[in-house]
């Protein structure tokens, strides 16, 4: 058979059998060719077309194909059954064309429209800064509005013309100009909502500070004595006063004239209240001061039965006879008077009257001063606590708003005036003041470390942005929040690609110099470099070398893993050209690909290598603790001066909660399906996140269904030649054995290819040239096949998110949104099972399913490294809790929990114990986390002792074990004996036994940094000197 055939027509996956003779192999083959020419012709001309006119011409050409293939074969004598089985073949071939260009328009398509919503966004946003600017400049509203018409007007007839992107003809054309016009209008909605609130505000500050001067001055004129020609110059004279004051208060608030607020309007307000205050109370001041007099009397008889009273209706007996008395004392006065200057112009009778009104108010104030006492007074301790606390973040706040970074001896300074100001202003007169002085004191200065530190981070962040990575098993994505905007960063060899495939590739020259290839460059390399090219170290990293999973997967992986000195898993690379054998941590290969997405990062911003030294690293929700605190390492190794840990689940909600529009409280489900992990997080979501429950699978995802599938090809393949493709899987013999991880991780790149095809397509074809043998592999494969393949997994999710519910209590319609992240979420089965679990509910598509767990790393990383102080990013609260419980191994094997599955972290809790054996002064300690009640069957994360407890009988001698979970998911354990606190011991849980000196760390970090981890494995470094942790 002529293989040049083979080769043209596979690609095209032309029935050999069907389409046997060779002249109806080229024709078909002949017309394949004018069919592409013809649709591209078309797609040329029409660059904007629908899909339903596209699908009119492919099949209006497709029957004319059909039409000339017919003709041509019957010219040919051919018989009725071959031109029928070509017809068919050929109206296959037509369509699986077709599929392609459909695919690509629709691509093409949706970049248009992507690019478009972002330059409408880019314009409304423009807009908007031009009309903020204009505020105040304005002088009037109108002016503003007509500036807004004027430059509306004359950019949508530029845009029309010029910019829309779409043809005229297109449906699209006026769609996008009315969307673009409809930004630009709420956008100057926007700005007149924000006018006229400033306007009310303005007023209302300005008719405060009128009442507030009218309250001065009746104070003033109650206090003058003397005849009317005075009470008249001082009137004037406090007029003026109030009319600086209300000016100086204008000048301060900077009232832009857009607003219409004129100050001459208040001063004439001003005027006429002071005019009529004036008038009431220029009466003769001596009754005012009888009144005056008696009121007093009545407030220190008050103040006197307060502390007697054991309730209200007593108060109210004592209020009556106090009340009695001072009008007994203002007819006194009344009497004594011999208004020999006509002073008593008022009846006695109209006095008495005016003081029980004015006593009835001021009865009023005790009631409210009875009810706060008898509430306690813890509640005036917090009531003042409180304005304190928000007196002391005002003043902070001031000072913080134009300046990002102020200088610590000048912070500290600010802190004491403000304090000391809320001190003198907040602490009462009374018997507890030196409490609430203390208190206050306290409160604020815990205040001041935290703006302390806010100031820290807000230095330290001018020096280099902070990133996001989602450190995946088969793709990576970074993302860093600058200038405002959270962007997802390109990977570099890939152009506009913004994921990175998780593989790193190693070469050697005969010098034994290393070239390390990442990202797709490395992964095109799997057929080449089979034994050095790695992934999937998102599997390997942190588990311990027997791990059950681990073992499993390394029989299909082309490259080899080794079991380390330590029991750790090591990944060795070959030195072909000079014989050596290599090993390297999983920690280190991981760091490889963090420092290369940190590289891309720093080349996309233009900034200098290695500037960027803190990132937010995710990992998955169900990550135990030694994967964790692996992956802090590979941050570490990388260059990374800080590294803080974000589980993938909270990551995603990041994103949901910066993409939503509403601010309405929300309980969400993240349903995160990625190519090697599974996460499902029940979450509150409101102003912040708060985590309700995770569940998961770190060893479930996309990498399972593709070997689901490889797993049958083969045995398909093997069925159908009668041969074993299997052939060297358990071999001794090494070229045998490269031979079939050579083969199958072929058959598995093929794999995932129609996986992702079967998503929309109801089958595809594998096809291998010489997959065993020299046998081709060519096997068709239907999406219904797929799916069974592999509904065990798909149910297992389901499953879990089940029990993940049911755990909390909550039932599937307590769900408002049901958020799919991760590649695997699109394949279709996946939505269909999720859907019907949660009785058709529409799922929530709104985060990017590749980009949206960095897209939230980097806010955090923006937020962490004081972003949000510099760039305004709205500071996010997140409550996450513990995956799984923690505990230690106690007498007959059992498990004794310490911090239970689902406990909000950070969190530190401890539980005591006793020794079981007579005279015994050590106590091993061994640290577990799972939920079985038997220790073993749990993980073990690590042990320690706790050595020179006295001597004594079995259970006397106690001692506390305490375990101090982190945010990052990172633990410390710490003993402690009851009787003697000096007898202590701890350990903080990192991978058994593996821990390096910071001497190694520095060593390897160096070699990362300055060699690109050329030779990472010196002689000077032990085997298990590669897995690093890095405390002090």
């Amino acid at each position: 058979m002529d293989t040049d055939c083979i080769a043209k027509a596979l690609p095209r996956n032309i029935s050999l059998e069907k389409t046997s003779h060779v002249s109806i192999k080229h024709m078909l083959d002949d017309i394949l060719v004018q069919y592409d020419s013809e649709l591209n012709a078309f797609l040329e001309h029409n660059k904007f077309a629908e899909l339903q006119e596209l699908k009119v011409f492919h099949e209006n050409l497709k029957c004319n194909k059909l039409s000339n293939l017919t003709n041509s074969l019957e010219l040919s004598g051919e018989s009725p059954k071959l031109i029928e089985e070509s017809k068919i073949e050929l109206h296959s071939l037509l369509d699986q064309e077709f599929n392609d260009h459909e695919e690509g328009h629709k691509h093409h398509m949706n970049e248009i429209k992507s690019e478009t919503d972002k330059f409408i966004r880019g314009c409304s946003k423009t807009h908007k800064l031009n009309l903020k600017k204009l505020i105040n400049t304005c002088k009037s509203f109108e002016e503003l509005k007509k500036f807004h018409d004027d430059s509306v007007s004359t950019f949508m007839k530029s845009f029309s013309t010029n910019g829309n992107p779409y043809p005229t003809s297109c449906n699209e054309h006026p769609r996008v100009s009315q969307k673009l016009l409809h930004k630009f209008e709420k956008v100057f909605e926007e700005i007149s909502k924000q006018i006229d609130e400033q306007r009310l505000s303005y007023k209302e500050t300005m008719n405060t500070a009128i009442v507030d001067y009218i309250s001065q001055y009746q104070h003033e004129i109650s206090l003058a004595e003397g005849r009317s020609k005075d009470m008249i110059g001082l009137h004037s004279q406090l007029l003026n006063k109030g009319k600086r004051e209300l000016q100086k208060k204008y000048t301060m608030l900077k009232i832009p004239r857009c607003c219409h607020l004129i100050l001459s309007e208040f001063e004439e307000l001003l005027e006429s209240k002071l005019k009529a205050s004036y008038e009431t109370l220029k009466i003769d001041n001596t009754p005012t001061q009888w009144i005056n007099e008696a009121i007093v009397h009545y407030e220190n008889i008050m103040k006197s039965k307060l502390s007697e009273a054991e309730n209200l209706y007593q108060l109210k007996n004592y209020h009556i006879a106090a009340k009695d008395s001072a009008g007994e004392l203002l007819i006194e006065k009344c009497s004594e008077s011999k208004d020999e200057d006509g002073l008593l112009n008022t009846p006695w009778q109209l006095l008495v009257s005016q003081l029980e009104l004015k006593v009835d108010l001021v009865f009023r104030e005790f009631k409210d001063l009875f009810r706060r006492q008898d509430l306690g007074a813890q509640k005036i301790i917090d009531d003042t606590l409180q304005k304190a606390k928000e007196h002391y973040k005002n003043e902070m706040r001031i000072h913080f708003k134009n300046n990002k970074f102020i200088h610590p001896e000048r912070l500290e300074e600010l802190h004491n005036v403000a304090c000391s100001y809320a001190v003198t202003r907040f602490v009462s007169d009374n018997s507890s003041s030196h409490i609430k002085e203390t208190h206050i004191s306290e409160l604020l200065e815990h205040l001041y470390q935290d703006y302390k530190k806010k100031n820290d981070m807000n230095y330290n962040s001018k020096l280099s942005p902070s990133i996001g990575i989602d450190l995946g098993t088969t793709n990576c994505c970074v993302g860093v929040h600058i200038d405002g905007e959270t962007i997802i960063v390109p990977d570099v060899p890939q152009g506009t690609r913004k994921i990175t495939p998780s593989y790193v590739a190693f070469t050697f020259d005969e010098a034994g110099n290393s070239k390390i290839s990442y990202g797709s460059v490395a992964k095109k390399q799997t057929h080449v470099n089979l034994e050095n090219t790695i992934f999937d170290v998102k599997r390997i990293i942190g588990k311990p070398f027997n791990d059950k999973h681990l073992q499993k997967d390394m029989y299909m992986w082309p490259f080899t893993v080794v079991k380390g000195k330590q029991g750790q898993p090591m990944i060795q690379i070959e030195d072909t050209q000079n014989v050596k054998t290599h090993l390297y941590a999983p920690s280190s290969i991981s760091a490889l690909l963090l420092k290369r997405l940190r590289e891309n990062v720093e080349a996309h911003l233009k900034l200098e290598k290695s500037s960027i030294t803190q990132a937010v690293i995710t990992v998955p929700a169900y990550f135990n603790n030694d994967q964790r605190q692996a992956t802090v390492d590979a941050g570490i190794i990388a260059g990374f001066e800080k590294v803080d840990i974000l589980t993938e689940p909270i990551a995603a909600a990041f994103a949901y909660k910066l993409h939503r529009s509403d601010k309405q409280a929300k309980k969400v489900l993240i349903y995160d399906l990625g190519g090697g992990t599974f996460d499902v997080a029940v979450m509150d979501v409101e102003l912040g996140i708060e985590v309700l429950a995770i569940g998961g699978d770190t060893h479930l995802g996309g990498n399972d269904f593709d070997k689901e599938l490889v797993m049958y090809c083969a045995k398909e393949f093997s069925e159908i030649h009668k041969v074993n493709a299997f052939k060297g899987e358990d071999s001794s013999i090494k070229p045998d054995r490269d031979a079939f991880r050579r083969r199958f991780t072929r058959l598995q790149k093929h794999c995932e290819k129609a996986k992702k095809q079967l998503s929309t397509a109801s089958s595809t074809v594998v096809c291998i040239d010489a997959f065993f043998e020299g046998i081709d592999l060519n096997l068709t494969v239907t999406k219904k096949k797929f799916e069974e393949l592999n509904d065990t997994y798909f149910q297992k999710t389901i499953n879990i998110v089940h029990d993940t519910l049911e755990g909390i209590h909550l039932k599937k319609e307590d769900i408002d949104d049901v958020i799919l992240v991760g590649g695997s979420t699109r394949i279709p089965r996946v939505c269909e099972l999720i859907q019907k679990h949660f009785n058709g509910k529409a799922l929530n598509y709104s985060v990017h399913a590749d980009e949206a767990v960095a897209f939230g790393a980097a806010r955090q990383a923006a937020i962490l490294s004081g972003e949000n102080a510099r760039q305004n990013i709205d500071m996010l609260a997140v409550q996450d809790v513990s995956p799984m419980s923690l505990g230690t191994e106690i007498l007959g094997g059992f498990m004794s929990t310490i911090i239970p599955k689902y406990t909000k972290i950070p969190t530190s809790l401890q539980d005591v114990y006793t020794t079981v054996r007579d005279n015994q002064t050590s106590v091993g300690i061994k640290i577990f986390q799972g939920e079985n009640h038997i220790a073993e069957d749990n993980s073990f994360l690590g042990k320690f002792i706790l050595s020179g407890l006295p001597e004594g009988l079995a259970g006397t001698e106690k001692f506390y074990i305490r375990m101090n979970l982190t945010s990052m998911g990172i633990l410390r354990v710490s003993a402690v004996s009851k009787t003697d606190f000096s007898l202590n011991a701890d350990i903080i849980i990192t991978e058994e036994s593996l821990r390096s000196s910071e001497k190694d760390v520095a060593e390897l970090k160096e070699k990362v940094t300055t060699f690109g981890c050329c030779r990472l494995l010196s002689p000077n470094l032990s085997l298990f000197g590669l897995i690093l942790i890095y405390y002090t």
